[in-house]
């Protein structure tokens, strides 16, 4: 007969009208106290599934936290700077001027052309007054036309150079008044 119940599920309804599944009394499993009982299998599973749940939230945090701290959005206020004074700011302050994109066109020895491109910085010892030196045209075509004196062999070492900075320092103090030039530095210097 219990089979019959077991199956009564699965045939038809009007079948099982007629006869009346037999009740199925308490297993003798279950008049055993629960002190008596075995763990279960599910009590270990909640130990388990929440000790991953606790780990899970530790690696978002400590993930967020360095994800934080390696993109430079810091939440933490920083100790103010002290600025400095006004008195210092002056000392502090370089006068350098540029002078950019000098292209100067030579011939060498074969007849072929060579292209000299440069800039330099001039480091002053006072301010001068008036216009921005490297935005004076003057300068710049005196410049230029110094350049153009020179001979392409004494361009090409950097010992060569010198000379070159030197008479380039001499101009711009002849035009701009007596110990105004500290120093002249290339900033770039191709040969093409």
């Amino acid at each position: 007969m219990a089979r019959k119940v077991k199956l009564d599920i699965l045939e038809n309804r009007e079948d099982s009208i007629d006869e009346q599944p037999e009740e199925i009394g308490p297993s003798p499993l279950s008049e055993v106290s629960d002190s008596q009982r075995p763990p279960t299998v599910w009590t270990g599973k909640k130990w388990i599934l929440t000790s991953v749940v606790v780990v899970s939230v530790c690696l978002i945090a400590v993930g967020t936290v360095m994800f934080l701290m390696r993109t430079g959005k810091r939440n933490i206020t920083s100790l103010p700077v002290k600025q400095p004074t006004v008195a210092m700011m002056n000392t502090i302050q370089r006068n350098l001027s540029n002078f950019d994109n000098f292209v100067v066109d030579y011939r060498d020895g074969g007849g072929n052309v060579r292209i000299v491109m440069f800039a330099f910085a001039v480091e002053l010892n006072k301010p001068v007054n008036g216009d921005a030196i490297e935005d004076r045209v003057e300068l710049r075509g005196a410049i230029y036309t110094l350049s153009k004196k020179k001979s392409m062999a004494s361009l090409l070492f950097p010992e060569n150079r010198k000379t070159f900075r030197n008479e380039i320092a001499a101009e711009l103090e002849r035009r701009l008044g007596a110990g105004v030039v500290k120093a002249i530095y290339f900033t770039k210097f191709y040969v093409l």
